[in-house]
């Protein structure tokens, strides 16, 4: 994708975080950075959790953009380095709790991690092409559903080792795990939350506990609020690698749209 856009113009900062969008007149015309520079802009896409660009990034005047009352939930991720087994590793395996129900209520109503986690496996050399280490040991990632962090303070991180522990135990059982296999990589909810400011480490945004949910997403023009656009997993249509695809693509259409309809708004 940085290479796609290199070709087509972009130029990328990295390491360089925003700390305000800046607004002249009730529109948006660029953004400052942490260290005190501004960066003037005919159009701002925001490709950050919703909720932290409304209360982070905005003017308290320029609240539009709804922030959830409900979260969804968030996941304890890893790579396991595995080695070779007897039979093929596939490419996708889940290993679900015996009590499916009881970890939805361990992570909603207990607001903790599941004391018998369902977890995902993803061989990624078979199903994405990733190569593995030259002793044919294979990138492996693991997911298992655990609650988001709370809207004060931090849950406390045995709770994440346990979590771990129980799930490596669960690989072991199922003989998904061989004895020299490692984990190489791993991500708490804790760490989710610390790298994307306002997500409270949620995976998927604004939980969907309704038939209306997905329609209560932010939009990704912003009508009241010309120049600001939303690209994201919190933002319309919703988390996951093609939905957020599609949402920048989106947040894109609009931004042309705009400049070709009212190119006066835009300097």
């Amino acid at each position: 994708l940085q290479r796609l856009g290199e070709r087509h113009g972009a130029a990328y900062h990295y390491g360089q975080k925003v700390a305000r969008i800046l607004m002249e007149r009730g529109r948006v015309v660029g953004v400052e950075l942490e260290q005190g520079e501004r960066i003037a802009a005919r159009a701002v896409v925001a490709n950050a959790d919703a909720s932290h660009v409304t209360r982070a990034l905005l003017p308290q005047s320029a609240h539009e953009i709804p922030t959830p009352s409900q979260f969804s939930m968030s996941g304890w991720t890893a790579i396991l380095r595995a080695y070779p087994q007897q039979e093929q590793r596939v490419a996708h395996t889940v290993l679900f709790a015996p009590q499916y129900e009881q970890e939805f209520r361990d992570i909603f109503e207990r607001q903790r991690p599941p004391a018998t986690p369902t977890v995902y496996l993803c061989n990624q050399s078979v199903s994405h092409g990733v190569a593995g280490w030259e002793d044919g040991s294979e990138p492996v990632f693991v997911m298992a559903n655990a609650p988001c962090e709370p809207a004060q303070g931090a849950r406390d991180q045995a709770l994440y080792e346990a979590l771990r522990e129980r799930v490596m135990q669960r690989l072991e059982h199922a003989g998904q795990r061989h004895e020299r296999d490692a984990l190489v990589w791993e991500r708490t909810p804790a760490q989710l939350a610390a790298q994307f400011p306002g997500s409270r480490g949620a995976i998927y945004g604004a939980a969907s506990n309704s038939q209306l949910a997905a329609f209560r997403r932010p939009a990704n023009r912003l009508k009241r609020i010309p120049g600001l656009y939303l690209a994201s997993g919190s933002a319309h249509p919703g988390g996951g690698v093609p939905l957020c695809i599609l949402s920048g693509r989106t947040a894109a259409q609009n931004v042309v749209e705009d400049l070709r309809s009212a190119p006066g708004l835009f300097g």
